[in-house]
């Protein structure tokens, strides 16, 4: 339940105008949706275990919110449409410490100025009574029949504005809208029960569940049960809850990548980054996890009024709660990794290697000539053969696997015990640069340095990178206020030119400066399709990758695919 639902509630007070100018403007209210997140916002905060909407064209008819929460005297009934009428703060130190879902005493007003609005309302001990208002003017108040709780009726919607009420959208496009206001805020208090209606008909009813439960109620398209899991984090001053979904199981938009922060929807962007950083090994480009993040934070250290929807927020501990969601997420993403899971038999590479494995040097790095590709070449750190690749058959037992062979030039054919793997020879090449960079390395000076335009924003990023570059191999200077590239990197093959815009590029984007520089040297410099391997390097790559824990590329492919025995015998009709 929220705070609101376990405090009696306060009398309304109109507020004072000293503290209302320290509040941030209200949103107008602009559609059908605005109406309706500020009314549920009010049940919410009166503490409503039910919640009932019902619209009429999409709700520029009509929106009926129904609660069963405290309700409120004849007094606060009377003052709860003027403006700044609110029970959420009485001074400006009461913004410091909110809890409530609303706090500025605008939303009744603003919306009973565009439309006829009817409220009914009762505590649980009081008579139900009842005001009309149009266009913000008072037209009835007396009894009404009615049960405890609130009665929220808005008709008519800006039947006095007609330059807003012309840019409404059709009533199928508003009633979706609609829609999603209902189901964030649906998401965030998972323990109430809500129905929503369109024209009398039930089209969406989640009753009282766990978050997991909740959230594929409320994707029930999207999202399966089995699929989600619930984590938790904290640490000085907040606790996460945090429904990841499995890395198996993605999406190709961020829809299910949602932030709550005391159980408000928020765009944070650092908290979005923060998942999708935590799934970066699991998910190629173009890929987006399942992960909705709810952030409860003390009130002291997180500030709403900087939004009049409230839809932005800023935290005073941002940093420890981005690394504390990172590690939560990656320490459950282990699961998946291919050699955690068991059992061992069944996976590839799962054993240790017989022999020590050769040196594998990657100073040298195979490009291949367009002229002429369909020629062996020698993959970085090995020897070169002057012959086609070995395709006589079956080779020797090398370590725990059989190397059979290239196919299409690309995949990499290999048994091991009662499996087969085709391995991608290229994002297997680019993980183990990628990792040797990770490691760090020398670097290879420039006869000529290259010169960096940068910006104030790119020359502090440059200042704050210098040493993991510098950890890599990539030397920059600062000469006479300008930037100029002085080394590269040993491990790989780039022209100094191409490292220099991939830098500028990665300047606007310093969040990820260093993995997202080190998945780009390796793709540039890996082993690409179409190369011919000789045995011996085919070997040496698959080698290199055996030990690894989490089978996958820089941007989250599969290095390899594989298939049991009896997954082959069913193809081919075999029992």
């Amino acid at each position: 339940m929220s705070e609101a639902a376990s405090s009696p509630p306060r009398s309304i007070e109109i507020l004072d105008p000293a503290v209302a100018r320290k509040i941030a403007a209200g949103e107008v209210i602009d559609r059908p949706a605005a109406v309706v997140r500020e009314l549920l916002e009010n049940s919410l905060d009166a503490g409503a275990s039910e919640v009932e909407v019902d619209l009429i064209g999409g709700g520029t008819e009509l929106i009926r919110v129904v609660d069963d929460g405290h309700g409120m005297s004849r007094t606060d009934l009377e003052r709860c449409y003027l403006p700044h009428a609110t029970s959420k703060i009485v001074t400006d130190d009461d913004l410091r410490r909110v809890r409530s879902l609303g706090f500025r005493g605008e939303a009744l007003s603003s919306i009973a100025t565009v439309s006829k609005l009817e409220i009914t309302s009762a505590p649980a001990d009081g008579v139900p009574r009842q005001i009309r208002i149009e266009g913000g003017r008072l037209v009835s108040n007396g009894p009404a029949a009615g049960a405890h709780g609130t009665r929220v009726a808005v008709g008519d919607l800006f039947y006095n504005v007609p330059a807003r009420k012309v840019f409404q959208k059709r009533s199928a496009s508003e009633f979706q809208v609609c829609r999603s206001v209902f189901v964030d805020r649906a998401l965030a208090f998972a323990d109430v029960a809500f129905r929503l209606r369109s024209g009398g008909e039930v089209r969406v009813f989640l009753p009282p569940d766990d978050l997991c439960g909740r959230i594929s109620s409320a994707y029930p398209n999207l999202l399966e049960p089995a699929l989600l899991h619930e984590l938790e984090a904290s640490g000085d001053g907040f606790r996460a809850r945090i429904v990841a979904g499995e890395p198996g199981s993605p999406r190709k938009d961020r829809k299910t990548l949602q932030v709550f922060v005391n159980r408000r929807r928020v765009w944070e962007y650092a908290l979005v980054q923060a998942m999708e950083y935590a799934y970066r090994d699991y998910l190629h480009g173009g890929l987006y996890p399942v992960a909705f993040l709810f952030l409860d934070v003390d009130a002291e250290l997180v500030d709403f009024n900087v939004h009049p929807a409230k839809r932005e927020v800023r935290f005073r501990t941002l940093p420890e709660i981005h690394r504390r969601i990172v590690r939560a997420l990656a320490d459950y993403l282990r699961v998946f990794d291919r050699r955690a899971a068991p059992p061992s038999h069944a996976l590839p590479f799962a054993s240790a290697v017989a022999e020590p494995r050769p040196a594998f040097d990657l100073n040298r790095v195979y490009r291949p000539d367009p002229v002429v590709a369909d020629q062996d070449a020698s993959v970085p750190g090995t020897p070169g053969s002057a012959g086609p690749p070995d395709r006589s058959g079956p080779a020797d037992e090398h370590g725990p696997f059989r190397y059979l062979g290239q196919i299409m030039d690309l995949f990499l054919v290999v048994e091991r015990a009662d499996r087969l793997y085709l391995v991608d020879q290229h994002a297997a090449h680019e993980r183990i640069i990628f990792d040797r960079l990770r490691n760090g390395g020398s670097g290879q000076e420039l006869l000529f340095p290259v010169h960096l335009e940068v910006d104030p924003q790119g020359h502090s990023v440059l200042q704050e990178k210098r040493g993991e570059l510098r950890r890599m191999g990539i030397e920059i200077e600062e000469r006479d206020g300008t930037w100029e590239l002085v080394t590269v990197p040993s491990l790989v093959s780039v022209e100094a030119d191409t490292l220099a815009s991939l830098l500028m590029d990665l300047l606007e984007r310093p969040a990820d400066f260093e993995r997202e520089l080190y998945a780009s040297l390796s793709c540039r410099s890996a082993v690409m399709d179409g190369a011919r391997l000789s045995t011996e390097d085919a070997q040496r790559i698959i080698t290199e990758v055996m030990d690894l824990r989490n089978a996958v590329c820089p941007h989250g492919r599969p290095i390899w695919i594989e298939w049991s025995r009896e997954q082959l015998y069913s193809l081919v009709g075999r029992t």
